[in-house]
């Protein structure tokens, strides 16, 4: 969504921008700001600078001279914690929530109603004006609309299959996504009972996330890891 709204700041579009909390960038910010990124740092620069409206190069020399590291400071070939892309976003949420191209309204699109060729019409909730004191819903009118809400991580359906909770001896437990992937998150969940260091963990998928989630438990001194 900040990506998106800074491209069409840069091709002279006027933006109306609905968010329920600018400063968190989504779940980045909510959730995964310790976990390790597998984009190299150079393509993150490149998609940082063509965007002028993020305003990067600044917000990224005033965290460093306040004693921070950035994104800016690794080399071309590394990754690095998502943390310092979600300062990056969020420093570029707060430009652009400050250009005149962009209206910021805090809230939820609760109805949206249009039709090819014609205005849409969204109803925005529980709006906060970024820059005001105003709390009511509104009614936004635009030529086009850009739906950039995010996923949430699917977990086994429920209620789960015969199969999944038999599991031998004993019911298998199903663990958030996210109490996996973060390193804090999982060092947490397993700090509230060493029983589940013993345990046998199963990961089921092999993708960045499933990856991470590997890396972490063995990382964390569990007995058994299964990919």
């Amino acid at each position: 969504g900040i990506v998106s709204v800074a491209a069409l700041v840069r091709r002279g579009q006027r933006v109306a921008w609905v968010d329920p909390d600018f400063a968190q960038v989504g779940r980045l910010g909510q959730r995964y700001q310790r976990v390790p990124g597998n984009t190299k740092a150079g393509k993150l620069l490149e998609g940082f600078r063509s965007l002028p409206a993020l305003n990067f190069e600044a917000s990224q020399a005033l965290r460093r001279a306040a004693g921070q590291r950035t994104v800016s400071d690794f080399s071309d070939e590394e990754t690095c914690e998502l943390s310092f892309c979600m300062h990056a976003l969020s420093d570029g949420a707060e430009a652009l929530l400050a250009n005149h191209a962009v209206q910021g309204l805090e809230g939820w699109v609760s109805s949206l109603a249009g039709a090819h060729g014609s205005e849409w019409r969204a109803r925005v909730d529980r709006v906060v004006a970024v820059g005001t004191d105003v709390d009511d819903a509104v009614d936004v009118q635009a030529r086009q609309v850009l739906l950039c809400t995010g996923g949430i991580p699917r977990g086994p359906p429920q209620p789960q299959p015969q199969p999944l909770l038999q599991g031998g001896h004993e019911e298998i437990r199903a663990v958030e996504h996210d109490d996996v992937v973060a390193p804090d998150r999982l060092a947490a969940l397993l700090a509230r009972s060493e029983a589940l260091r013993r345990l046998r963990w199963g990961v089921v998928g092999g993708s960045h996330s499933g990856l991470l989630a590997a890396m972490n438990l063995v990382a964390e001194g569990v007995e058994s890891v299964s990919v």
